[in-house]
């Protein structure tokens, strides 16, 4: 069990799919399908989550997938920024940063939402956004991917055969109870038990089995202690991980092998 967290922070995929798809994504984007998180699915969470956290948070990262993919990403940050204070930004890998309305920015002015930006070794005009957030006053957070220049990126490898120590795989992990994740009123230590699904779907698979019970229902708790709490322990699914594991290896983009994410 790791230390309880104080204040929530959380991730949010607004949209799964992706334009950029790099090679064994931790969020299976390259094999998901196209998917837009609903105003309607968004809100009601948001308004949940509000009351337990009483509107006070560390951090909402609005995801993906590509979160500028959303056509209605204006009303998602609008709903994020009504129910919750504390840092919210919007992770994104650039590419459409420059076809962004004036009205876009904007609403990152006037909603405080912070831009935060991964360093891909992809080509983007750094002026022009840095005279964006300068013309506009928002945040604009640069991300730096370990070694970026140099094309490396992270590979996690996976056990499929689901036979590593959880207990032990969870105090190792640095994404445990720091990368929570929020989907359909649920909330969990980390990405893996909503998206590894996309890899059993696309492959036709049953690699990963994950229970319902690694995640927590937001509506099934009494106050938000619980869910710290929660967090805060390992689940079934850290039988799949190796974090000690991790390797460096030629960023690509994804030409979705199964041996991208094993």
């Amino acid at each position: 069990m790791k230390e309880a967290r104080k204040l929530l922070r959380f991730n949010v995929d607004i949209v799964n799919h992706c334009n950029l798809n790099c090679v064994g994504c931790g969020h299976f984007s390259p094999l998901a399908k196209e998917f837009y998180l609903s105003d309607m699915d968004f809100l009601k969470d948001c308004e949940r989550l509000n009351e337990l956290t009483h509107g006070l948070i560390e951090r909402l990262e609005l995801m993906g997938g590509e979160p500028l993919l959303h056509p209605n990403i204006i009303r998602i940050m609008e709903i994020a920024r009504n129910n919750f204070e504390g840092e919210i930004n919007v992770c994104t890998n650039g590419i459409l940063l420059e076809k962004q309305s004036s009205t876009f920015f904007e609403a990152c002015n006037r909603l405080n939402i912070s831009i935060a930006t991964t360093i891909y070794p992809i080509k983007l005009n750094w002026t022009k956004i840095e005279e964006f957030s300068e013309q506009y006053r928002f945040k604009l957070i640069k991300v730096g991917t370990k070694h970026y220049n140099r094309r490396l990126w992270y590979k996690n490898h996976r056990d499929l055969s689901g036979k590593q120590d959880i207990k032990s795989n969870f105090m190792k992990c640095r994404w445990g109870n720091n990368c929570i994740f929020l989907e359909n009123g649920r909330l969990s230590t980390c990405v893996m038990p909503f998206k590894a699904r996309y890899y059993n779907e696309f492959y036709n698979v049953d690699s990963f089995q994950i229970p319902e019970s690694d995640s927590i229902s937001i509506y099934d708790v009494n106050n938000i202690e619980e869910i710290f709490e929660f967090i805060s322990k390992p689940v079934s699914c850290c039988r799949y991980c190796m974090p000690e594991n991790d390797e460096l290896i030629d960023w690509r983009v994804s030409n979705k092998e199964i041996e991208e994410w094993s």
